[in-house]
């Protein structure tokens, strides 16, 4: 008897404990998705290792989602799991088995899309980015083109400029909208963030820094390329590390529910 009590009260706390994880699930999915949210669509490189179409979700943006979608469950689960409990209904046991099994699935759909984006990283990020600056890069605060934006808004977070440096752009970017006027895009100069980010204006630290580049007014001379991985690398094993938390609570509460389920089954449970 005390046994089978003692097996209630662990149950319960491992269901709270699986709520509090759902609804860390949920805020690390929605701040990989919003955070930087221009800047997070350099994430959508697609099959071919390009930035052909970035309207369409990357696998970064997937796993996010998917995150969210867990984190749902297992919130929902928690509370359907403490009832369950509490009431000892079979059928609810029985459901919520089911619901745990659902969300192992999940994580694994996370882990496994989360692990395709880093190895595309890992082995397209440098040509997709060369790519899309000779393609579609155009340079400009206000524009429709997404990789344009996103590039110039990671320009600007980390202080960088180009994939390799400054001469990523006057020969080698086809649609540079100022490669006639300038000689490094504004967003490689030294620039007020604030201004840039919240009012989609240029606060330049030297007026002259396009035309007339230095060390001093510009940050011609660093890549972004070691910036940009990283920061879509942390975003991937931040999704990673807290999918490999979720499986670990969810079987651990499939385990404390079968074995509840077989008291109930069995009369035992009191």
């Amino acid at each position: 008897m005390a046994a089978a009590r003692e097996l209630k009260a662990f149950a319960i706390i491992v269901n709270l404990i699986l709520m509090m994880v759902g609804g860390a699930f949920v805020g690390v999915g929605v701040f990989t998705i919003l955070d930087n949210y221009g800047m997070i669509q350099l994430n959508r490189i697609d099959s071919d290792g390009l930035y052909t179409d970035m309207s369409t979700a990357g696998l970064l943006d997937v796993a996010a989602v998917l995150t969210i979608v867990a984190g749902c469950v297992n919130f929902f689960l928690g509370i359907d799991g403490i009832i369950s409990v509490c009431k000892e209904w079979k059928c609810m046991l029985a459901l919520y088995i089911g619901g745990l099994v659902l969300a192992v699935l999940l994580e694994i759909a996370i882990l496994v899309t989360t692990t395709m984006f880093v190895d595309r990283v890992d082995d397209d990020l440098y040509s997709a980015i060369d790519q899309g600056i000779k393609l579609q890069y155009e340079g400009h605060i206000v524009t429709e083109n997404s990789f344009s934006k996103a590039f110039d808004e990671a320009q600007v977070k980390f202080q960088c400029c180009g994939l390799n440096n400054y001469t990523d752009f006057k020969d080698h970017a086809e649609f540079w909208l100022d490669k006639d006027s300038l000689l490094i895009p504004k967003s490689c100069c030294h620039i007020d963030e604030g201004s840039y980010f919240d009012n989609d204006q240029y606060v330049f630290d030297d007026i002259n820094c396009a035309r007339l580049p230095t060390t001093q007014n510009s940050h011609l001379e660093k890549s972004c390329f070691t910036d940009i991985k990283d920061w879509l690398n942390d975003r991937s094993y931040l999704l990673l590390g807290i999918s490999i938390v979720g499986a670990g609570a969810e079987l651990l509460s499939l385990l404390v529910n079968i074995c509840l389920l077989r008291d109930v089954s069995s009369s035992k449970l009191v």
